[in-house]
């Protein structure tokens, strides 16, 4: 509950309504409040409300002056600092507008100026953006003339006052039904400015015109207009962020009365229609919403409505970027409770993760303001329930034994992340420490690779602030767990990017390096080299007419320099899908010491068949191989090998892989220990089951083919499963490892470990059984020495003495850790006529 102003009681229902601003007062990316009220004296009071954990902590109230009715209020960023500060425009009957402009400070609002206005009319729509860049938010005036035409003007903000740059006429606008909105359309940081409205010249239910949209572009200070569909049909127009730019979306009624809703996309001086999608059939009291509550940079849709209870729900619209565009998939639905045919709806981050929550304001039974949040999970607004869906692992070596360890990272229900490690033991897995990595943000990036070359995988976070700049933290084992060691300040990237750790310059020292978007046409690579605690930027190389974020990315060693290289799968769009074998547009990327890249470019295939690309070493050399999924015409899969050749791939061999199957997921990694890698398919069956595969690799001169081992059941795992391919027991074999949680929230980790062509739990390794002839005792008769695989791991060696009758077991010897690659080899190694 919101506090009422201070000098007075709670405001009554006769009273004008509070007026209730979204804002960010203190630059940390959380969304915070603005309240004015009216207080019992009749001045007009402001109060900021800084989002907290727990709700919202109250500033100190400001008193603005004597209310006016009428006075609009402005929120933006006037002087550039990245805080919210507050425009407020009064006009006296018959006189000019004036703009009292409050800068956000250290204690509060601060009166900094005002600027002379002209005298507008009250029906006059006003905004607040930063028309030319210049960083300090513009004032737009948008006024009704008495010729029946409108008028754009902007007032542009020099640091002191608001001065008059330009007035723009244009046709006929009747503004008593338009809606505005502020928006970044054409994706160059400038305010743009767009009203939709009905065109009363044209036929509602017929012309498609009757829609009618005016776009005012900030850079080109040109006024457009084009229509957006039947009048008659229209239902909402929303704003919606999506990858630096602001889409526009339209909900409109088809013909049957189901609800539609199309996405408009910024080309040139215009918007076209990109994709439209289905929203079911409209819903009582229903009100529509959009920002991005999942956060992965699309704009989502809220649908708010009732329910026969009275009871107000949220329904959630997923956006999802395919190859026809953006659609809108139904996630969950949230059930709010009862709530005020006044509260007023409101979607921003109050909580700091990077995900939209859902707020209400309005009034209680007392009359006094109270604000409502519920916080967004990622798929709806259940957050207080906890974050069961934000679990995540990643795979390490913390002790650098050789086996593969998990770094588990969770949403804590206090707001924090926190990293736990998972040590990797014969029986399973060891929990290790716990360590807070501060607070928890949906685009955080974490990233697990040897820092400082002790052979111990270490934790580098890449999070970007609230101003866009990217800052990297380090974490470094230190006696068995991870201790902040260092921070780097990357500079301000387009989000969306893609960051990984690896040693790209040779030195043993993990690198970052970042793929990202630097133009409409190009994509980039910027490293960073890594000194143990610190990045230093040290290249950046683009790639024109290449789309990497959209391209399949795979992380290998072409040419066996021990520097990681890395290759981009993607169609090329100026060849035809499906009969150009180049389609399937292959680059790779090597690199050198010094930060520079030699690129070279190939065809794999046909664009229509392609279904995955996978990295392995088929051949068992210092060089990683391409493996290549891909429907036949016949819609079998088929697996092709592209056997590195040190700077390009040759295609080395084609395997049948059979019928697809459901759900199914490819992994390549070295089940058996011979040095190549294997395929594993895991996919589910009709029951429901996790079923792995496995093909072996085998060589036949200088190609290679696939033979399918096994299958085996994988009972224990759940539905969200993300399966992992690493030596977890290190016998020098890939085992396999699934991460998942439980319906009552539980983590739960499963491991499958490798006995050399499939899977199995905890039930030894028959297959691993070897025999060797010897003689232990000079006796002139064959012995035999037997190596065996024990459950916990180790390697078990013993004797078998032949006698008249067969054979006589001595004693069990542990020979340390069982690995696929060593080698026993019984002899005589002291002259003395007696096998060792």
């Amino acid at each position: 509950v919101i506090a009422a102003p201070a000098g007075g009681p709670a405001a009554g229902e006769s009273d004008p309504p509070d007026v209730v601003l979204d804002a960010d007062f203190n630059a940390d990316g959380r969304g915070d409040l603005l309240q004015i009220s009216r207080r019992t004296d009749g001045m007009a009071i402001a109060r900021q409300w800084l989002a907290s954990g727990s709700g919202f902590s109250g500033g100190e109230p400001v008193v603005l002056g004597a209310w006016l009715t009428g006075t609009r209020y402005l929120v933006g960023d006037v002087d550039g600092d990245g805080r919210s500060d507050l425009a407020e425009i009064r006009q006296a009957p018959g006189g000019p507008a004036t703009v009292h402009t409050w800068l956000t400070t250290g204690s509060g609002l601060w009166q900094a100026d005002r600027s002379l206005l002209r005298a507008y009319p009250a029906d006059t729509h006003y905004t607040l953006g930063d028309t030319n860049g210049d960083g300090f938010a513009d004032l737009t005036v948008h006024e009704p003339l008495a010729d029946g035409s409108s008028r754009f003007s902007v007032w542009q903000r020099d640091g002191s006052e608001f001065r008059l740059s330009v007035s723009q006429d244009t046709p006929w606008e009747d503004l008593t039904d338009s809606v505005w909105l502020a928006v970044d359309v054409q994706a160059d940081d400038l305010s743009d400015l767009v009203v939709v409205q009905r065109d009363p010249s044209r036929d509602a239910n017929s012309s498609d015109s009757s829609t009618w949209l005016t776009i005012r572009d900030g850079r080109s200070q040109g006024i457009s207009g084009q229509g957006l569909g039947l009048w008659a049909q229209h239902v909402a127009l929303l704003a919606s962020r999506s990858d630096g730019r602001d889409d526009l979306l339209r909900i409109w009624r088809d013909d049957q009365g189901a609800l539609q809703v199309t996405l408009w996309r910024g080309e040139d001086d215009s918007v076209v229609a990109a994709a439209t999608s289905p929203l079911g059939s409209p819903r009582p009291a229903q009100q529509f919403l959009a920002a991005d509550v999942d956060g992965d940079l699309l704009g989502d849709i809220v649908q708010l409505w009732r329910d026969g209870d009275g009871r107000s729900v949220a329904t959630v619209w997923r956006a999802v970027a395919g190859a026809s565009g953006t659609q809108y998939g139904k996630q969950a639905e949230t059930i709010l409770g009862r709530k005020s045919d006044q509260a007023v709806w409101r979607l921003h981050d109050h909580d700091g993760d990077g995900r939209a929550d859902l707020l209400a304001s309005s009034r209680d039974a007392g009359g006094r303001p109270q604000i409502e949040a519920w916080l967004s999970d990622g798929r709806g607004f259940a957050g207080q329930t906890g974050w069961h869906n934000d679990l995540a692992w990643f795979d390490a070596d913390f002790n650098g034994d050789g086996r593969r360890d998990l770094l588990q990272i969770d949403h804590r229900a206090d707001g924090q992340a926190i990293a736990r490690q998972w040590l990797a033991t014969s029986d399973g897995f060891a929990e290790g420490d716990a360590t807070e990595l501060g607070g928890w943000h949906v685009r955080t990036r974490y990233l697990t690779g040897d820092l400082d070359a002790d052979g111990r995988s270490d934790l580098s976070t890449i999070r970007q602030a609230a101003d866009g700049r990217v800052v990297a933290d380090t974490w470094l084992v230190v006696g068995g767990s991870l201790l902040h060691t260092g921070r780097s300040d990357l500079g301000i990237y387009r989000s969306g990017g893609e960051y990984r750790l690896h040693d790209n310059t040779g030195d043993g020292l993990a690198d970052l390096l970042l793929f990202w978007q630097s133009g409409n046409d190009a994509s980039s690579l910027t490293l960073w080299q890594g000194d143990g605690r610190t990045f230093g930027h040290l290249s950046d190389r683009q790639a024109y007419g290449a789309d990497l974020l959209q391209a399949t990315r795979l992380s290998l060693d072409l040419n066996g320099d021990r520097r990681t290289d890395f290759a981009a799968v993607q169609r090329a769009p100026w060849l035809d899908a499906r009969f150009s074998n180049w389609s399937t547009w292959l680059t790779t990327w090597q690199a050198h010491a010094d930060g520079s890249w030699r690129v070279a470019e190939q065809g794999i295939g046909f664009w229509e068949q392609h279904v995955a690309l996978l990295a392995g070493s088929t051949t068992g050399d210092d060089r990683d191989d391409l493996l290549r999924v891909w429907r036949d015409d016949q819609g079998d899969l088929q697996l092709t090998v592209w056997r590195s050749n040190g700077g390009s791939f040759d295609d080395a061999g084609t395997s049948h892989l059979g019928t697809a199957r459901l759900e199914q997921q490819f992994h390549a990694a070295d089940v058996d220990g011979d040095g190549d890698s294997d395929f594993i398919q895991i996919w589910r069956d009709q029951q429901g089951r996790s079923i792995a595969s496995t093909w072996r690799a085998v060589q036949a001169g200088e190609h290679f083919h696939y033979e399918q081992r096994t299958e085996v059941v994988l009972d224990a795992a759940g539905d969200a499963t993300r399966w992992h391919m690493n030596d977890h027991n290190g016998d020098g074999r890939a085992d396999l490892i699934g991460t998942w949680r439980e319906s009552d929230g539980r983590a739960q980790v499963g491991v499958w470990h490798s006995d050399g062509s499939s899977f199995v739990g905890q039930n030894g390794w028959l297959t691993d059984l070897a025999w060797f002839a010897a003689d232990f005792d000079a006796d002139g008769q064959d012995d035999l020495f037997e190596v065996g695989h024990r459950s916990d791991g180790m390697a078990i060696g013993r004797q078998w003495f032949a006698t008249a009758g067969g054979l006589t077991a001595s004693d069990a010897v542990e020979l340390g850790s069982w690995r696929a690659g060593s080698h026993y080899l019984p002899g005589d190694l002291d002259g003395d006529g007696r096998s060792a």
